[in-house]
C-alpha cells in the first residue's frame, strides 16, 4: 500500500510538469490555487494604479478590475486551446501561461492617463494592441533584434520608472492631501513587512499569496497598495540586472546599455 502511494505521488509530480499532465485532485487543487493567487495581484495592481491616476470612481474601478479579470481568463483559455487560422497560423501557443495585465506599460499609461484621462489610456491600448498583433506575424524575422541584453535593459528601465510610482503610492498617492502622512507610511510599512515575512519564511499558498494577503491585511488604500507592489517593482529591476550580468559587460554591451538607459530613462 505504501509503495503504491509513493508511486502515485511520484507520478503526480511528473505530470505537474507535463503539458497534458492530469495529476490527482489532491495535487492539482493546491497547485492551481497557488497559481491563481500568484497571478492575482500582478493582474490587479496595474488596474488600480491606472484607475488612481485617472481619478476613477469606486464603481468605475471595480468595472475595470472585472473587465481585466474576465479578459485575462478568456485569453488564457485561447492561449491553452489555440484558434486555428487556416493551415499556417493560429492564435495561442498551447502553453500553460496565464495572460493578464502587465506592469510594462504602467509608466506610459500613467503619463497618458494624467494628461488625457482613462479614454486616452484605453485608446492607446487599442492602437498598441494592433501593433503587437501585426508584429506577432513577423516576430520570427525580427526577434534577432531583441536579444537577452536588450530585454534586460528594458526591464531595468521599466523597473526604474516604476519605482517612483511605487513610492508615491507608498506615501498615499501622488497629489493626495495626506501625502507622506504618518498614517499612510505606517499602513504601507505594515503591509510591506507582512509581504517580506511571508515571502522569506512562508511556504506554499502563503508564500505565493504574500502580496494578496498583505493587501487584505491592510485593506485596499493607495498607501497599502504601495506597500505591496513596491517589492514587485524592485524585483523587476533586479531581474533585469541579473540578466545583464549573464550577458556580460563587453565594450559593445556597455555601449548598448548606455544608449538604452539614456533614451529610456534620461530623455523622458
Amino acid at each position: 500500500m505504501n509503495a503504491d502511494r509513493r508511486s502515485t505521488r511520484e507520478q503526480d509530480r511528473k505530470m505537474v510538469y507535463e503539458l497534458d499532465g492530469r495529476p490527482s485532485l489532491s495535487t492539482a487543487v493546491p497547485l492551481g490555487l497557488q497559481h491563481v493567487l500568484a497571478m492575482f495581484t500582478s493582474n490587479l495592481a496595474p488596474i488600480l494604479i491606472i484607475a488612481g491616476v485617472c481619478g476613477l470612481s469606486g464603481a468605475d474601478t471595480v468595472t475595470m478590475v472585472q473587465c481585466a479579470m474576465f479578459v485575462s481568463g478568456l485569453t488564457t483559455f485561447i492561449q491553452l486551446y489555440p484558434l486555428r487560422l487556416g493551415s499556417r497560423y493560429q492564435v495561442g501557443a498551447r502553453l500553460p501561461i496565464v495572460m493578464g495585465t502587465s506592469f510594462t506599460f504602467v509608466p506610459t499609461a500613467s503619463a497618458v492617463g494624467a494628461a488625457g484621462g482613462i479614454g486616452a489610456v484605453l485608446g492607446g491600448c487599442l492602437a498598441g494592441s494592433l501593433v503587437e498583433v501585426f508584429m506577432g506575424f513577423f516576430y520570427k524575422y525580427i526577434r534577432r533584434f531583441f536579444p537577452p541584453l536588450v530585454v534586460s535593459c528594458t526591464l531595468v528601465t521599466i523597473g526604474v520608472n516604476l519605482l517612483g510610482i511605487g513610492v508615491d503610492y507608498f506615501a498615499g498617492g501622488a497629489g493626495a492631501a495626506d501625502y507622506g502622512s504618518l498614517k499612510n507610511l505606517a499602513a504601507a510599512s505594515f503591509v510591506l513587512v507582512i509581504v517580506i515575512l511571508l515571502q522569506r519564511f512562508g511556504a506554499g499558498l502563503a508564500k505565493n499569496a504574500a502580496i494578496l494577503i498583505g493587501l487584505v491585511a491592510g485593506y485596499i488604500l493607495a498607501a497599502v497598495l504601495g506597500g505591496a507592489i513596491i517589492t514587485v517593482f524592485g524585483m523587476i529591476l533586479i531581474n533585469g540586472i541579473k540578466m545583464i550580468a549573464k550577458a556580460g559587460f563587453s565594450e559593445r554591451n556597455i555601449l548598448v546599455m548606455g544608449l538604452t538607459f539614456v533614451f529610456g530613462i534620461g530623455v523622458p
